[in-house]
């Protein structure tokens, strides 16, 4: 499995969305992530930009994604905590 991680940190995200190196340690080493792929970016939403809202956040999404339901998910632009590290 591919593991893509962009700027909402799903999978590695604490509960105000921002990055959590512990969770992310810890999904990475799981035996089904075969590859990490980093997006640096992400491409402009106009009108929406970042933002999955709540409606839209069904419980599939809020398993796989370890987001509250019912609540708007936001997905900051910058990816800070993987440049600093090898930039």
């Amino acid at each position: 499995m591919v593991w893509e991680i962009g700027s909402g940190y799903f999978g590695c995200r604490n509960d105000d969305g921002s990055f959590n190196e512990e969770r992310f340690a810890a999904n990475a080493s799981d035996d089904q992530v075969k590859m990490i792929e980093i997006k640096l970016s992400q491409g402009a939403k106009p009108g929406h930009g970042g933002i999955l809202p709540a409606a839209k956040v069904t419980a599939e999404i809020a398993e796989a994604r370890e987001v509250p339901m019912g609540q708007d998910v936001i997905s900051p632009p910058p990816i800070r905590p993987f440049l600093h590290r090898w930039s």
